[in-house]
């Protein structure tokens, strides 16, 4: 398994724990979800697979996802993760072709 689908499995973990207005946490379990999805295209996970950059960048959106969750500056956090999961998506999927 791929680390950056077992991070994201960690970031819905987060998600499903924290406090977070429920429509947040439904719109950032709706990217998460398509991105995990993303990663399972064969194509991706072979051009993904053991690259450190990638996961460091999976990574570095648990870590904001974590410390979003554990912290009370709720509505900014979940602006910029909300842009840093498209990002990935948008990375991510460039990976199929």
């Amino acid at each position: 398994m791929l680390k950056q689908y077992s991070t994201l499995t960690k970031c819905l973990f987060e998600l499903k724990k924290s406090d977070l207005p429920m429509i947040e946490k439904l719109k950032l379990e709706v990217q998460l979800i398509q991105t995990k999805r993303i990663l399972l295209d064969q194509k991706v996970e072979y051009r993904v697979t053991g690259m450190a950059s990638s996961e460091k960048e999976f990574d570095d959106l648990y870590e904001q996802i974590r410390n979003a969750c554990d912290s009370g500056r709720i509505n900014t956090e979940v602006e910029l993760i909300k842009g840093q999961i498209h990002e990935l998506k948008n990375q991510t999927t460039g990976y199929a072709l």
